[in-house]
């Protein structure tokens, strides 16, 4: 009678691993010149981000863009990685030992 009336709540959802995939994805891009770090950043922000897309195709959660974030750029972060630790191998390998 006094105060507020009581209105429904919506639906709970649970964004955790859609925020900790697009964060970690993100670091992990950022940092994927430190060794093993921005490539173990990557692949975790690919796999929460994956994971964080199948709990919004069941209803679970509703943040595609940081699931969507973190996948992207944790494979991307992964693959600068290995590219860089290519290039550097190659680079060392080409000296001239004498």
């Amino acid at each position: 009678m006094y105060g507020m009336p009581m209105v429904p709540m919506g639906p709970v959802y649970k964004n955790g691993l859609c925020v900790t995939g697009g964060i970690c994805g993100i670091v992990g891009l950022v940092f994927f010149w430190m060794p093993w770090f921005g490539f173990i950043l990557g692949v975790l922000g690919a796999i929460f981000g994956g994971v964080g897309l199948n709990q919004i195709k069941n209803g679970v959660a509703n943040n595609r863009g940081m699931a969507i974030t973190g996948l992207v750029c944790g494979i991307l972060a992964a693959a600068a990685w290995l590219i860089l630790i290519v290039a550097v191998a190659s680079f060392v390998s080409s000296w001239t030992w004498y």
